[in-house]
């Protein structure tokens, strides 16, 4: 860990974990069911990193959700040969469009 990740996670292990905002839940749920109607959403922790640990130190609640929804042999994550299919890419952005403008609030849209 570096010395800035290192005093994240200490500043971070002192905080604790924050509640799930019922809000954030409801404006994901919307954008996938816009787009997925009937997929479940279900809350899960993940052990992965993120940039999230700088924003969690500084109290900030910190969530992080996904938009690529793909069969298993079109994921390449991470590998070296990493890429994603043309229409996950424009589904993707229109799911960021939704769920962005979902919290945002009215007045955004």
């Amino acid at each position: 860990m570096r010395h800035s990740q290192a005093g994240a996670a200490s500043r971070l292990a002192r905080t604790g974990a924050f509640a799930l905002l019922l809000a954030a839940v409801a404006a994901v749920t919307s954008a996938v069911h816009a787009l997925h109607p009937g997929i479940p959403v279900v809350p899960t922790q993940s052990s992965g990193a993120s940039d999230g640990i700088y924003f969690r130190a500084g109290g900030i609640p910190t969530y992080r959700t996904g938009s690529s929804f793909i069969k298993d042999e079109d994921e390449f994550a991470h590998g070296l040969d990493e890429r994603l299919p043309v229409d996950s890419f424009y589904q993707d952005l229109k799911h960021w469009d939704l769920l962005v403008k979902a919290l945002a609030g009215p007045r955004a849209r």
